[in-house]
């Protein structure tokens, strides 16, 4: 089980406790978001909705 983030943010969101990642939590869920919507759509059959 792991976060997806990118790179810029890996050291500020691994160091930077609690307070730093819940700050981030918007940036990290439309991040996230992104990724799995770009895993879905590279699947065969997938599609946009």
């Amino acid at each position: 089980h792991g976060w997806l983030i990118c790179g810029p943010c890996h050291t500020e969101l691994t160091r930077g406790g609690y307070l730093v990642r819940f700050m981030r939590m918007a940036e990290f869920r439309a991040f996230q978001g992104a990724v799995l919507e770009h895993r879905r759509r590279a699947k065969p059959g997938g599609q946009a909705r």
